[in-house]
């Protein structure tokens, strides 16, 4: 499995397009080769509203967890329990 921690949208590209497609690819051959991707998706609740379509489009709905940074842990204490048990 892989847990993907962000603070917001990919950077360090010339279009922004280009980024959020880099990453949905990323998360396609991920899940093809039968890895579970999750987000961990974190900041401020304004922060995280003005961004979650953006992260249903790269990772797909149901696949994002959205947290205040303090909540984190217990999330990926939930990720690691369900993967290990499955």
């Amino acid at each position: 499995f892989l847990v993907v921690l962000s603070d917001g949208g990919p950077s360090d590209y010339d279009s922004h397009a280009a980024a959020v497609q880099d990453v949905k690819e990323a998360v396609a051959y991920a899940r093809a080769h039968k890895i579970d991707v999750t987000s961990i998706f974190f900041g401020s609740a304004g922060e995280r509203e003005r961004e979650i379509d953006l992260y249903n489009e790269m990772y797909g709905e149901g696949h994002i967890i959205s947290c205040e940074p303090e909540a984190i842990v217990n999330h990926l204490v939930k990720i690691v329990k369900k993967n290990i048990f499955r």
